[in-house]
């Protein structure tokens, strides 16, 4: 990936954030040192891990309290055979623990954080290795008793030397004391040997070796012959107190070179954790999305907004930025000020952001394709820092970048053409365009320059952009509207701005006599195209309005048509059930006549009735 066009796009001012969101150290190297990936399915890898992330925090409230301490430089001078001290084996025990803590945690996250289960199953914590250590240290850097047997019986006669040696003093003083030979009643050491402040006129009169004099000049620090035997003692035991903790010291430290190597892809599992943990933070922050990755779709962007304006407290209007495989060149145009280098700068950091595995601000349904080349010119810094006019150094720019265009390249360009002669700056503008295209590479410009307007209206594969602008308000809205080119409303803003009158109205002047007929061919053709546009509009309403009436009559003529059915079957049913009722009436009858044939004439009466009834 281009560094130059990183820094145009502000990439690496997105990482200082990211940088400052880590809580380690070794999160934050990591932090400096991430770039895009160019693998699609590395990149979707990426994502879903600083997706879950993001989901494992806000549903357990963040990481377990652990701190993650870069002891790497402790870890190599171990694999070197070096003795580490209590405070590197204390660190190194304590950046095991933090693995411990870390790989628990995320072990026992759910299904739906397996990527980071696996993080956790990759960590090898040696969890006994700071229990050895623990057992031998104290959270103060000292050596335990404990830390061996033979450091236990060296210090327990240590102890029993000095008891002897503080009894055998304390007879020397009181004797001292009455014979005023001594200033104060004090024990204490000097060159670790225990002796007495004595009097610097009384010299001769205790027998012993002076080991210091006072500031003052009044005192001596004096051992008397007395103890010299058990100082001597005292200092054999302390020598060989220190050799048994040096061989400990030494005991841990080569099993902390045994583990150097898993120790070390730990520390790399920390890093990539706290790494994924800035990221997840980040897209809190942001209020990002995960974007579909795709390897050759193009890029569908919903209400995308730039992430340093929205760190930055800035009010963000969303924008959309679409690049499809059949329409791979957007010319975006407009006025100043209006959101154009805004929305070059937006598209281009969301990319760089997808891709190195950080969530996006914009919609969930945003699509994103993987460039393998990002390659962007926004501003003159660059010219200036290489004492080169504007347009010499965009040449050189351009010059390096058309041999590298392919398929996988995403070309930004901010006020191509500027910086020489209009009419041959849109010229060499359309010709680079045109050079991406044959390589078929992606493109994003931005204009003000009218023949790349028409560029942009009649050749395939490129398709024109507005910033929107309020003629009323004399404000932009920061919206895309595709499909038009913007004007750049010079004299309106101006006017708006202040600019003395009479230069406005010869600013006019002087621009119907420079413009040339295309420009006014190109307005006319915006216009049509806007009152065309307006028009399908309102053909489209009036589309919308017959179809619901349609629908609306299909809805009634069913529900009659429904009605009807139902009105039928009740008819038909309640025939049937008349019809069943006649029909038991005449049997009765015929019955009653076979039983009694003498009523006859009544029974024919009663047949007649049922038959009136039933009709």
């Amino acid at each position: 990936m281009d560094r130059r066009s990183l820094d145009f796009l502000e990439f690496p001012q997105l990482l200082e954030h990211l940088k400052s969101l880590a809580i380690s150290e070794l999160g934050r190297r990591a932090s400096e040192e991430v770039t895009p990936l160019l693998d699609p399915e590395a990149v979707e890898a990426a994502l879903e891990e600083t997706a879950q992330m993001k989901g494992y925090i806000e549903e357990r409230g963040g990481l377990p309290e652990v701190g993650f301490r870069d002891v790497s430089a402790a870890l190599e001078r171990a694999a070197l055979g070096a003795v580490l001290s209590p405070e590197e084996l204390l660190a190194v025990a304590a950046s095991i623990r933090a693995s411990v803590g870390l790989k628990r945690a995320l072990e026992g996250a759910g299904e739906r954080f397996w990527r980071l289960r696996d993080i956790g199953r990759r960590l090898h914590a040696p969890e006994g290795v700071a229990s050895e250590i623990e057992g031998a240290i104290t959270p103060r850097g000292e050596i335990r008793d404990e830390a061996s047997p033979r450091l236990s019986e060296i210090r327990g006669r240590i102890k029993g030397v000095k008891e002897r040696i503080r009894r055998r003093l304390e007879e020397i003083l009181q004797r001292a004391s009455r014979r005023g030979i001594v200033q104060t009643d004090l024990i204490t050491q000097r060159n670790d040997r225990f002796v007495l402040l004595v009097r610097s006129d009384a010299k001769g009169r205790m027998e012993g070796i002076v080991h210091d004099v006072s500031g003052s000049g009044a005192s001596l620090y004096l051992e008397p012959m007395e103890v010299v035997e058990l100082n001597n003692e005292l200092g054999l035991l302390r020598q060989q107190e220190r050799e048994e903790e040096e061989r400990i010291l030494k005991y841990l430290s080569s099993k902390v070179a045994e583990r150097a190597p898993q120790l070390r892809a730990d520390l790399g599992g920390q890093a990539d954790v706290d790494l994924l943990y800035a990221k997840a933070l980040l897209a809190q922050r942001l209020g990002a999305h995960r974007p579909a990755v795709n390897s050759h779709e193009g890029v569908r962007l919903i209400g995308a907004r730039h992430p340093l304006l929205l760190l930055g407290g800035e009010d963000v209007v969303p924008v959309d930025l679409v690049l499809r495989p059949e329409q791979k060149v957007l010319i975006i145009s407009g006025a100043n000020a209006g959101g154009k280098t805004v929305a070059l700068k937006t598209l281009g950091l969301l990319v760089l952001m997808a891709q190195s595995g950080m969530l996006i601000p914009a919609s969930p349904d945003s699509t994103l394709q993987v460039f393998k080349k990002v390659f962007a010119y926004i501003g003159d810094e660059q010219s200036l820092r290489e004492h080169l006019s504007t347009f010499s150094s965009f040449i050189l720019w351009a010059k390096e970048v058309l041999d590298e265009v392919d398929p996988s390249s995403l070309v930004l360009i901010d006020e191509i053409g500027t910086g020489t002669d209009y009419a041959q700056g849109s010229a060499l503008a359309m010709a680079i365009l045109d050079e991406i295209r044959r390589k078929d590479g992606y493109a994003v410009v931005t204009t003000h320059l009218e023949p790349l307007k028409a560029y942009g209206y009649k050749e395939e594969g490129v398709q024109n952009a507005a910033v929107e602008f309020d003629p009323e308000t004399m404000t932009p809205t920061y919206r895309l509207l595709y499909g038009q080119a913007g004007r750049s409303w010079t004299f309106p803003i101006a006017e708006r701005w202040g600019l003395q009158g009479e230069v406005i109205g010869r600013a006019k002047e002087y621009h119907r006599q420079v413009s040339s007929p295309e420009e006014g061919l190109l307005e006319e053709l915006q216009e049509l195209r806007g009152r065309l546009e307006e028009e399908l509009r309102q053909a489209e309403r009036i589309r919308l309005e017959a179809s619901e009436r349609r629908e609306r009559l299909r809805e009634l003529f069913e529900g009659l048509r429904q009605r009807r059915r139902e009105v039928l079957k009740r008819v038909e049913e309640h025939g049937k059930r008349r019809l069943r009722e006649l029909e038991e009436r005449l049997r009765e009858v015929l019955r009653e006549a076979e039983r009694r044939p003498e009523r006859g004439g009544q029974l024919r009466g009663e047949m007649r009735r049922a038959r009136e009834e039933f009709l």
